[in-house]
């Protein structure tokens, strides 16, 4: 979730946050920020929100408001989901000039480096030995909140499962981020 707060377990109080998830918006703040960009096809809310926070507007998290959210189901569609996400992260910046968080480049951050230090590993074992730092990394810290959320759910299955999720949305995401550049770049 990159901690975002309306997404993490802790978001029990009323709080000021970067974004929310399908906010509800008086009619003038259209005309202060304007419309959602319709040339995204994803990001539009978080695109908003930034635009927004430029124009000192707030957005008020308010745990008491519920919403109903159906995920893909499907291994495959949840990777190819994260593939998308991915794009548009990157991607976006041929419409919008604004980054996002920081949180949202972590995964092509993370993908990249690991595409980079596996090639250059046929070359030099420094980069072999950081290609399998950051795996070996990955893996620890994967495991460690797969047993976690384990403990948590009372289930022994998220041990397992868990990490094929994990990285399902990281590298997906990662993998989608690196071709949404290639298409900026290209132009695409």
């Amino acid at each position: 979730t990159g901690g975002a707060y309306f997404r993490t377990g802790g978001a029990k109080k009323v709080a000021l946050v970067d974004t929310v998830f399908s906010g509800c918006y008086k009619r003038e703040i259209f005309d202060k920020v304007g419309p959602f960009n319709e040339n995204l096809i994803r990001n539009q809310e978080m695109e908003f929100h930034l635009r927004l926070k430029r124009k000192k507007g707030k957005i008020l998290f308010v745990p008491d408001i519920i919403s109903h959210y159906y995920p893909t189901s499907g291994f495959k569609r949840f990777l190819f989901h994260n593939f998308d996400d991915g794009i548009w992260t990157i991607f976006y910046l041929k419409f919008s000039k604004i980054l996002f968080r920081p949180r949202h480049y972590i995964p092509f951050i993370f993908v990249s480096s690991l595409f980079i230090f596996g090639i250059l590993s046929f070359f030099s074992k420094v980069f072999l030995g950081l290609f399998s730092f950051i795996m070996g990394l990955y893996f620890l810290i994967s495991f460690y909140f797969s047993l976690k959320i384990s403990f948590k759910e009372k289930n022994p299955a998220f041990f397992i499962l868990m990490p094929s999720i994990f990285a399902a949305r990281h590298i997906g995401y990662g993998f989608g981020s690196m071709w949404g550049l290639l298409k900026l770049v290209l132009d695409l």
